[in-house]
């Protein structure tokens, strides 16, 4: 599936592999998206899901990840920006 091929999507709330935000990221992976995947905790968690949606059917765009606080300022915007 390539339906969002060549689309880009931010996700939050990455960090837990048995989250609504990782079950989200893993769908647009497998329908072609590119990823930032994003949390406020720490990066491993989200490296090992960048790991996981990579290795699924379908998952071709890139993956990256961010650690941003929404609730401090600027944050939003530098977080959008990573996603250039």
């Amino acid at each position: 599936m390539d339906e969002l091929k060549g689309k880009v999507a931010i996700v939050t709330g990455c960090g837990s592999p048995k989250g609504i935000g990782f079950a989200i990221a893993s769908r647009l992976g497998q329908a072609g998206a590119s990823l930032l995947l994003v949390d406020t905790g720490s990066m491993a968690p989200l490296e090992e899901a960048a790991r996981q949606i990579a290795s699924q059917p379908g998952a071709g765009g890139r993956i990256h990840c961010a650690l941003h606080d929404l609730s401090v300022a600027g944050e939003a915007e530098a977080m959008i920006a990573a996603a250039d």
